[in-house]
């Protein structure tokens, strides 16, 4: 007979909420036990907004929850991806999307700078419908069956994750998870666990806000300064603001993740701090849970899953750094210069910056897109023309962005206004009128 495996869950805020749903679901019942030890923390008295991945839908399909119970469930609105706004005013969306598609195997970048029809990355917004229905206010599922132009991008949230906190421990308390107040918890219970997951630090969405139930929220904004990033969220006509001390999101990351996972404890409270853009900390976590499941202990051996579960997890943590420091490194960031960057962030701007190329791991958690997206918009153009774009003539390329751009105005006339979309779809509690006119 098997002995039953205890694993402990112990934290506040949303993490453990999200360990312990999952978890719940996918580890079998006749093997392991799961009991979440947690607090909401200051979730619930302070007004924040977590910004959550495209990735989430399939988190919560293994979760079995359904979208428009997790929209109507956690205030939740859709997020195209972020607008991010320099010292001077301008500002670029940085989608789930690519900007444009490839002519004849040539990237689309690749091909506007052989026109030379480039200055900023917003002059290419015709070119991506993502863009456009964040400017326009418009919002309407990915059609799988349409074009490519309607059929590729995809999308992720903002919610209420204290709403989403509660959601995900119903969740795991339908799958049998064990559910405490982190009053209850003894700390003689982690001598008795086969495994721990400690998230009693894991504040990842403290810099962020969230509107109330009864409003409904346009678009995020996270402005780049010399001293600080501001994150703006604007409800109708009302505005939210929080300053970030920027010192904060320049982390160092050790290649083996920061030893996470040690003995028999994983260290989500250890993660990094990481800018809020496009939804990282929720993805961060999840891909997280996901290696931690396919390198599950068996109670034999240890050591070998400690140590690849720490590599992998450290190479992922170093890219999303890279990333996040090129950002503000690039906004005339007063704590960074590209020479303080990491070796693997100047291969990457030296690379890009000679000829428009980026290779992107296949697990990378950022995708090439987004990568792409803020290079451009923050203004690191490639120097050199792609040799291949040459086989390229000008009335190809003119006429491959008309026809890109009139699909992309169809569309758009087809949609309805997001606000609209929301109400018909899963209208939420409190009047819709007095959602519509928020003073």
């Amino acid at each position: 007979m098997n002995e039953i495996k205890n694993i402990l869950i112990k934290g506040v805020g949303l993490v453990p909420a999200m360990a312990a749903a999952y978890l719940g679901r996918m580890l079998p019942s006749q093997y392991y036990h799961v009991s979440c030890y947690s607090d909401a923390s200051d979730l619930e008295s302070e007004i924040h907004l977590a910004t959550l991945h495209p990735d989430t839908r399939e988190f919560n399909r293994l979760l079995k929850i359904k979208e428009v119970d997790f929209l109507r469930s956690c205030d939740g609105v859709f997020s195209l991806g972020d607008k991010i706004t320099d010292e001077i005013g301008h500002d670029y969306l940085n989608t789930f999307c690519p900007y444009g598609l490839s002519i004849g195997g040539v990237s689309f970048r690749s091909a506007l700078q052989k026109l030379g029809a480039f200055e900023k990355l917003s002059d290419w917004e015709d070119c991506n419908l993502a863009a456009r229905m964040a400017r326009k206010g418009k919002f309407l599922p990915p059609d799988p069956q349409g074009r490519p132009v309607i059929g590729d991008y995809t999308y992720g949230y903002q919610v209420n994750p204290a709403s989403y906190r509660e959601l995900l421990l119903k969740q795991a308390m339908a799958f049998g998870v064990l559910i405490n107040p982190i009053s209850e918890f003894i700390p003689e219970r982690h001598s008795e666990a086969f495994f721990i997951i400690d998230c009693e630090k894991s504040h990842f969405w403290d810099t962020d806000l969230a509107p109330e139930s009864s409003e409904m929220f346009n678009h995020v904004r996270h402005h780049i300064t010399g001293e600080y990033v501001t994150t703006q969220i604007n409800f109708q006509k009302t505005q939210y603001e929080m300053s970030i001390n920027a010192d904060e999101f320049v982390p160092a990351i050790p290649k083996d993740g920061g030893r996470l996972w040690r003995e028999n404890t994983l260290y989500l409270s250890y993660m990094p701090r990481l800018l809020p853009f496009l939804g990282t900390p929720s993805r961060l976590i999840q891909i997280s849970l996901h290696h931690l499941l396919s390198l599950f202990p068996s109670g034999e051996t240890m050591g070998a899953e400690r140590a690849e579960f720490n590599s992998i997890m450290g190479e992922i943590i170093s890219r999303f750094a890279d990333f996040q420091s090129i950002l503000l490194a690039s906004s005339s960031f007063k704590a960074q210069s590209f020479e303080s960057l990491s070796d693997e962030a100047q291969f990457k701007l030296r690379v890009f910056s000679a000829r428009g190329r980026l290779s992107v791991l296949d697990g990378d958690t950022l995708l090439q897109d987004q990568w792409i997206s803020m290079l451009l918009g923050q203004g690191i153009w490639p120097n050199g023309l792609n040799l291949i774009s040459k086989g390229l003539s000008d009335n190809q390329i003119d006429a491959f962005r008309k026809d890109y751009g009139d699909i992309v105005d169809q569309a758009l006339r087809q949609m309805p206004d997001t606000v609209d979309f929301i109400q018909n779809t899963c209208p939420a509690l409190g009047s819709y009128e007095s959602r519509r006119n928020v003073d």
